[in-house]
Order: structure tokens, then sequence, then C-alpha cells
């Protein structure tokens, strides 16, 4: 969606994207759900490509932040993930 110059957060438990509706998306939302429609096809398009041509699934996130986010979400133990954020703002303020 990105490259259509749509810009959606990603969540995790379950799985989804977040779309804030705000007044420019509300005058533009047809060609939202039409990208989106089309984003989804292209991407069905290209696994059963990947499919035909015996290659696995894919499945992995692209882009740094994607893959953090995800692992985040993996870990058993949560707190982990709360002293990292701490952290990072601790650094982030510091200045």
């Amino acid at each position: 969606m990105s490259s259509k110059g749509w810009h959606l957060n990603a969540l995790q438990n379950p799985p989804a994207i977040h779309v804030a509706v705000t007044l420019p998306i509300v005058q533009v939302w047809e060609r939202l759900v039409s990208d989106l429609e089309a984003v989804v096809e292209e991407e069905r398009e290209r696994e059963r490509v990947r499919l035909v041509e015996g290659k696995a699934a894919k499945g992995k996130a692209v882009g740094d932040s994607a893959a953090l986010y995800g692992v985040a979400g993996s870990l058993p133990n949560k707190s982990v993930v709360v002293d990292l954020a701490t952290g990072f703002l601790d650094l982030l303020y510091k200045a």
C-alpha cells in the first residue's frame, strides 16, 4: 500500500492493519478500498505463482520495524519489550 501512497499501521494480535479514519481519508475512502482490493489481488497472484514454481509460501514481513514488531509479539515474556522500550525512550530524551 505504501507504493500507492497509503501508510497503514500493522497490528500483531491478531495480525491486522489499522486505518485512522480522518477527514482526508473520508474524502477518498473509495480509492483506499480500491487500492486495498488491488494490492490483495496482486499478493494472491504472487502467492499462486510461488506455489506453481514450487516455492514455499512467503510469510516474512519486509522491513526492520516489521521484523522487530513481529519478534516482540512472539516473546513469551513481554516484560523484555517494556524494558527495551523504556531504555529506548530514556536514550531518546537524554539529549
